[in-house]
């Protein structure tokens, strides 16, 4: 295996994704469960000087109620306008519901900083315990908590940071998520007859640590492998659409034939790819990535490029989330809960569709 990295710098400044919405638009709160019952209207978000909001406080929180009493939990999403986080908070939701406990969901519209300016407010606010993904801006604020004696959770994207403690860490197995993948790819590899040496990209955001774990997974699951050379690619930002600025240059330099296959990290990189590879009509390269977005489950039902996904269980991290939080909340420790992943490919995509549908609706009242 011979490995390379090739860094792009954007021409373009990458837009975050705002087309879909989430659990926070807005100051109006969701209510749901038996919890609406007492549900009110609040703000999330902390005065600045000048008396204002700062930007975070203006788009509010979502939450399953204010029971009286009960113990209040915030959870931060990094990005309502992925199904994934959609689905991960409303399996929080649902365990909020059947434990009794307030859950506040923040939308951190894929702005770390704005990340840890939640943390802050919820401190502030004196809330019993916080989730939040793992993100090096948010390290000042998660001290914050810290020093108030809030317990913190991190869920999905891990934050390897001496300065912070978390009580519990509930994710995938990230570097499992990349070594199935990377499986997908030799097994196609190995039944191939048209070409003896194969050139596979792998998309790494190295912002995130789920995205750095998941390359790892996929790097070595590698080793050893003499046909295979592997190019690191890092786009400006990990969204749909500096991952496709930065495919759409590469195809420009690579002819056809000269790549075989691409994988992106989350699934956003992803889509991304897909959209490049797909508007360039480049059909002979494998796209491979991550999470059961519905583009990807559409691409998979189709004769196009688009390989296979490795999903993750969304709604049973948000779950464990909120376990752990209420655990830590009452001074013990859930530890490091690694959530299983699946695999989705062409051939089994329509059996996954309809066994995930079940769950689905189940979630529906809770999204």
């Amino acid at each position: 295996m011979r490995k390379s990295r090739l860094l792009a710098v954007a021409l373009t400044a990458a837009m975050a994704i705002t087309s879909l919405s989430g659990c926070s638009n807005g100051t109006e709160t969701g209510n749901t469960g038996a919890a609406a019952q007492a549900g009110t209207k609040q703000e999330a978000g902390t005065d600045g000087e000048d008396g204002g909001k700062t930007e975070a406080a203006q788009s509010g929180a979502d939450n399953t109620g204010d029971v009286g009493g009960a113990k209040r939990i915030a959870l931060i999403s990094p990005a309502q306008h992925y199904d994934f986080f959609v689905y991960l908070c409303a399996g929080a939701k649902k365990k909020a519901d059947e434990l009794g406990v307030q859950l506040d969901v923040f939308d951190g519209q894929e702005d770390f900083p704005m990340v840890g300016e939640y943390i802050s407010h919820c401190v502030a606010q004196g809330y019993d315990a916080i989730c939040t993904g793992g993100f090096e801006a948010i390290i000042p604020a998660a001290k914050e908590a810290n020093a108030a004696g809030i317990p913190m959770v991190n869920f999905d994207a891990r934050l390897e940071s001496d300065e912070v403690e978390f009580a519990a860490r509930v994710a995938s197995d990230n570097g499992a998520v990349g070594e199935t993948n990377a499986r997908f790819i030799l097994d196609e590899i190995s039944k191939r007859t048209d070409k003896d040496k194969f050139v596979i990209y792998y998309i790494n955001f190295m912002s995130s640590a789920s995205n750095t774990q998941r390359c790892a997974g996929f790097v070595k699951a590698f080793d050893g492998v003499d046909n295979v050379e592997l190019r690191e690619i890092v786009p400006s930002a990990g969204t749909v659409e500096a991952t496709q600025s930065l495919i759409d240059d590469l195809l420009i330099s690579q002819p056809r034939g000269s790549i075989d296959y691409i994988f992106g990290s989350s699934a956003g990189m992803g889509v991304g790819a897909l959209a490049s590879v797909t508007t360039a009509g480049r059909d002979e390269i494998g796209i491979l990535s991550v999470d059961d977005e519905q583009g990807l489950l559409d691409a998979l039902q189709t004769d196009g490029p688009f390989l296979a996904t490795v999903a993750q269980n969304a709604a049973d991290i948000g779950a464990q989330t909120v376990e752990a939080a209420v655990m830590a909340i009452d001074g013990e420790s859930a530890g490091d809960i690694k959530v299983p992943v699946r695999i989705i490919t062409k051939e089994n995509v329509k059996q996954d569709i309809e066994e995930q549908s079940a769950l689905k609706k189940e979630l529906e009242a809770y999204k």
